[in-house]
């Protein structure tokens, strides 16, 4: 723990509130306390919302290439939702690689442009040896480069142009929300949103909140709490009749998922279901 507390102190304040707000079920009780003394320890505010983490992100990246040229520059090959780009921001934070972020005119789309230095050619030496050349004489991964695979390690490129958290990272996403952190007015709450699920998502989900009302008690027995379980009949029947959801709705669905995520029926394709709550609930 000592070398925990140690690693914990050169953390950016930016990787410290994302792993509080984002990483909180991979790590035991003791060492996340570790975590949340050092943020006591910075006085930093773990309720600031969403605009304003991606506000204080950009910014940081900002400053932190103020003396390089933007002409020197290139953007990665597609845009980082709101969400998506506080991860990116950590990601690429911690490899020291320069960077800055932009934000699109009129849309909720982010991009970053990475440090365009050149590659440093391989030695003539290196050319002429034989067998391979030694280590030395290998060539050296841009900035560029080395940005492109550490984001390509948790994201892939969509057709319309959008990186996506590859399914293992939506996964974990999915897993380390806390349901607890979620908290709106009587008023929120109640609010019909103007959203809809496919025929295949509402049937997936009506399976498990069925399955959920079963199991509720052997659910708990293994550790879990079951947060909505009142809340699980009315959902049923939203997603079998005409929908009408709100912001509980939701996080009855997230909890669903959490809850089965690791289970044979459980069908895959419902964590990017809940990857597109979560990102509504940053918002």
């Amino acid at each position: 723990m000592n070398n925990l507390r140690e690693t914990v102190q050169d953390f950016s304040d930016e990787k410290l509130l994302n792993i509080y707000h984002t990483m909180r079920d991979e790590y035991t009780e003791e060492a996340f306390k570790i975590f949340e003394e050092e943020i006591a320890r910075r006085n930093l505010d773990t309720t600031v919302n969403a605009n304003e983490r991606t506000e204080m992100a950009i910014a940081a990246a900002a400053a932190a290439v103020a003396s390089l040229s933007r002409d020197d520059f290139h953007p990665l090959e597609c845009y980082f939702s709101k969400s998506d780009v506080l991860i990116a921001n950590s990601i690429l934070n911690d490899s020291k690689i320069p960077y800055f972020i932009k934000k699109q005119e009129d849309a909720e789309k982010y991009d970053i442009y990475v440090y365009r230095d050149e590659e440093p050619p391989r030695s003539r030496v290196g050319e002429l040896l034989t067998p391979a050349p030694f280590i030395e004489d290998q060539k050296v991964m841009s900035a560029l480069g080395q940005a492109l695979s550490l984001i390509h390690e948790h994201f892939e490129p969509g057709e319309d142009g959008q990186y996506f958290l590859r399914r293992t990272d939506a996964l974990g996403r999915l897993k380390s929300f806390n349901i607890n952190d979620m908290k709106f007015s009587e008023r929120a709450a109640r609010e019909v949103l103007d959203v809809e699920f496919s025929a295949q998502e509402k049937k997936e989900l009506a399976k498990l909140a069925e399955l959920l009302i079963d199991e509720a008690d052997s659910v708990e027995e293994r550790g879990r709490v079951v947060f909505f379980y009142d809340s699980l009949e009315a959902v049923i029947e939203k997603l079998r009749g005409k929908g009408g959801f709100t912001r509980v709705d939701f996080l009855v669905i997230v909890e669903l998922c959490q809850v089965y995520c690791d289970d044979p029926r459980y069908d895959a394709a419902l964590n990017q279901t809940a990857s597109s709550i979560l990102d509504f609930f940053m918002e």
